[in-house]
C-alpha cells in the first residue's frame, strides 16, 4: 500500500461515487510507484457492486486521466489482470502555485507488461484511512458530496471511531446499504447503538464505515429488519430498459425497481429522500429527455394535497 497514491487518491474529483470509491480501492492496492494490479472481481467485491460497474467505472477514471489501463501478460505469454497506474507523477508535474483550473485529460495509453513470473493479486482487507491528508485536502476540490444522512452518521459515532474512517468511506459505504435495501434512519440508529454498547466503547471503537458495511449495525437493534421481497418496477416496462441502457442493470435493481410509478404526473416516488437524491443526480439527462419527475411519497402527497 502507498500511503502517498492513496492521500492523492482521496483528493481527486472523480467521475462519479462509485468511480471515486474504485480509485480509492486501486490507491489501496499501489505500491510506491502507484502503479495496481488487483483483478475486476476484486475490485467488485470490495466495492459491493458489480464486475461491470467496476469496468465502466476504470474506463471513466482513465478517460479523466486519473490512470492509464497497463494489458500485462506473464513470461509465457498468457494474460494476467491488468495494471492500473495511478496519474501521480502527472498530477504533481502539472500542478502549479494558485493556479485552480485543473488539467486536461491526457490520452489514454495501453502498453503491454511482462511479467518474470505469475503474480497473485495481493489480499487487502480494508481501506486504512489518513485523518490528516483527509484535513489538508482542498476545500475547492471535494472529494464526494457527504449527503445528510451520512452526515448524521458520521456526528454520531465516536471521535476515535472517526479517525478510523473517513467521511469519503462513510458516503459510499452507506450507498451500498441503501442498494440493500436498508433504510438510512435505520442505520443511524444501528450504528448508535453499536458505539452505545460495551462492543465498540473506548479504544475498541471500530471505523463508523466499518460497521455500515456487511450491515454489521444490525446485529445491535432489538427488533431485526424483516426481509424485504424483492421489489418489481411497476411502471412502463420500456422506461426501466432505457434507465438499464443508460446505466445497468444493477443501477436500475438498486434504485428503480423499489420505486412507484405515478402514471397522471410521470413522478417515480423513491422510497426516501436519500434515493430521490440519488436519481435525481445520477439520471438527470434521462429525467430531462423522458420529462419524468422524482419525488418521495410524503412530496408527492403534499402537491397533490395543495392541488386539490
Amino acid at each position: 500500500m502507498s500511503g502517498a497514491a492513496l492521500g492523492w487518491a482521496k483528493a481527486q474529483t472523480a467521475p462519479s461515487m462509485i468511480a471515486k470509491a474504485v480509485l480509492i480501492c486501486l490507491a489501496d492496492y499501489a505500491d510506491a510507484e502507484g502503479v495496481a494490479w488487483p483483478a475486476i472481481p476484486n475490485l467488485a467485491k470490495e466495492v459491493q457492486v458489480s464486475d461491470r460497474t467496476v469496468q465502466r467505472a476504470l474506463k471513466a477514471l482513465a478517460k479523466d486521466g486519473l490512470l492509464t489501463i497497463e494489458q500485462r501478460t506473464r513470461k509465457d505469454g498468457g494474460w494476467t489482470s491488468n495494471g492500473y497506474r495511478l496519474s501521480l507523477a502527472e498530477a504533481a508535474a502539472m500542478a502549479a502555485p494558485g493556479d485552480n483550473v485543473s488539467p486536461a485529460p491526457r490520452q489514454v495509453v495501453t502498453t503491454l507488461v511482462t511479467l518474470q513470473s505469475p503474480a497473485n493479486d495481493p489480499q487487502v482487507n480494508n481501506l486504512p484511512s489518513d485523518e490528516g491528508k483527509k484535513r489538508a485536502r482542498s476545500k475547492t476540490k471535494p472529494s464526494l458530496s457527504l449527503s445528510p444522512e451520512a452526515a448524521a452518521i458520521w456526528s454520531a459515532a465516536p471521535r476515535l471511531a472517526r479517525q478510523r474512517s473517513s467521511q469519503d468511506e462513510v458516503a459510499v459505504a452507506l450507498l451500498a446499504a441503501v442498494g440493500r435495501g436498508h433504510d438510512p434512519a435505520r442505520v443511524l440508529a444501528g450504528v448508535k447503538a453499536a458505539y452505545a454498547s460495551s462492543v465498540f466503547e473506548g479504544q475498541h471503537a471500530k471505523g463508523v464505515h466499518r460497521l455500515i458495511e456487511h450491515d454489521r449495525w444490525a446485529s445491535f437493534l432489538d427488533e431485526p429488519q424483516a426481509a424485504e421481497a424483492v421489489a418489481v418496477f411497476d411502471g412502463p416496462a420500456e422506461l426501466r430498459e432505457s434507465v438499464v441502457a443508460e446505466q445497468g442493470e444493477p443501477f436500475a435493481r438498486a434504485w428503480i425497481d423499489s420505486c412507484r410509478w405515478d402514471r397522471p404526473s410521470r413522478t417515480l416516488i423513491a422510497r426516501n429522500a436519500f434515493a430521490k437524491a440519488r436519481l435525481q443526480r445520477d439520471l438527470a439527462g434521462w429525467l430531462a429527455r423522458c420529462k419524468v419527475n422524482v419525488a418521495t411519497a410524503n412530496d408527492h402527497q403534499h402537491h397533490h394535497g395543495a392541488a386539490a
